[in-house]
């Protein structure tokens, strides 16, 4: 699968453009992450090939339960990643007892946003704190994707993750604040 995301100018345009081209809206979400590093990896981190996240559900049409921790490895940008551990708990509080001792929180973020398929594809429209609108797509090839892009009128793809263009966005230097 190929994952890939790209800020936009008006979520309101990609949602109408969505819609013409015949997508199906599958539903508002609303969630804080949580990101962590290992206390292995402290200080010299990379959160474009690794992190941790707890995620907290405040809106959701997943059946899941309400919060979700995910140790998530990516080996190349644009493919999804692969995840190490993936736990679902009731609360905040459980997930981040398993975290007691072996990682570090480095920020949080909130993420709202609707689910459309299209022809096979998962395209998520949404705004996440510290950065500019964007469309995530999930998709099987791609072409897929870049078909998308060019349909609902990208301003620029970005390769980084959510966690490392927040970090970038917060200007988070852990080196130095470790020291």
């Amino acid at each position: 699968m190929i994952e890939l995301r790209a800020y936009v100018s008006n979520l309101d345009a990609v949602r109408n453009t969505l819609l013409e081209l015949g997508s199906v809206a599958k539903g508002e979400y609303a969630f804080q992450d949580y990101i962590y590093t290992s206390l292995q990896h402290e200080g010299d981190y990379n959160l474009n090939k690794e992190f941790i996240r707890i995620r907290v559900y405040s809106e959701t049409q997943w059946n899941q339960k309400n919060v979700e921790l995910m140790h998530k490895i990516k080996s190349f940008q644009g493919l999804s990643g692969m995840a190490k551990i993936k736990e679902e708990f009731d609360k905040f509080e459980e997930a981040a007892k398993t975290l007691d001792g072996c990682a570090k929180l480095l920020f949080s973020y909130k993420r709202t946003g609707c689910e459309y398929a299209l022809e096979g594809a998962r395209i998520f429209v949404e705004n996440v704190d510290y950065l500019p609108p964007s469309v995530e797509i999930v998709a099987s090839s791609q072409k897929e994707v870049d078909t998308i892009f060019e349909q609902v009128r990208i301003e620029k793809i970005v390769y980084d993750s959510v966690p490392k263009l927040v970090e970038q966005s917060l200007e988070i230097n852990t080196k130095i604040n470790s020291k």
